[in-house]
């Protein structure tokens, strides 16, 4: 590593508070994920896979906040390297009757957590695992 580039990533990781691997994770997540689209298939259009979990099943009993259980974050960064990671959305949505897709809707949906990934073996985990 030159010491310009040295340089920059400690300033950048003092700046933002995220180290490298954390900046790249979120670069990352912002190009794969589209998470102002209107559809969970738009949503997740960069993944071969997505699956609805349980939530029961996935989240951990944390008063606090919604993550994943201990088994499921294998599947997840930092247990996975960027080019074979799922990533996972809690949304509130409706299946619309028309075109049979997940439209997220913030007022009457329903809350649902989905898993996605380019993975076909974690895919087929996933699902067995902690599919609804």
């Amino acid at each position: 590593m030159k010491l310009k580039d040295y340089i920059v990533d400690r300033w950048l990781t003092w700046r933002t508070g995220k180290s490298k691997s954390e900046r790249d994770w979120i670069a990352w997540y912002e190009a794969n994920v589209v998470y102002r689209a209107s559809t969970i298939p738009n949503m997740f259009m960069h993944f071969e896979h997505v699956i609805i979990v349980d939530t029961d099943k996935f989240m951990a009993e944390d008063p606090l906040a919604w993550r994943p259980c201990e088994d499921a974050q294998q599947y997840f960064w930092p247990a996975k390297d960027l080019d074979n990671t799922a990533v996972w959305r809690f949304e509130r949505v409706r299946k619309d009757r028309w075109d049979d897709k997940w439209h997220l809707d913030m007022m009457y949906g329903e809350d649902r957590v989905f898993v996605a990934t380019n993975n076909s073996k974690d895919a087929v985990m996933i699902a067995l695992k902690y599919g609804s």
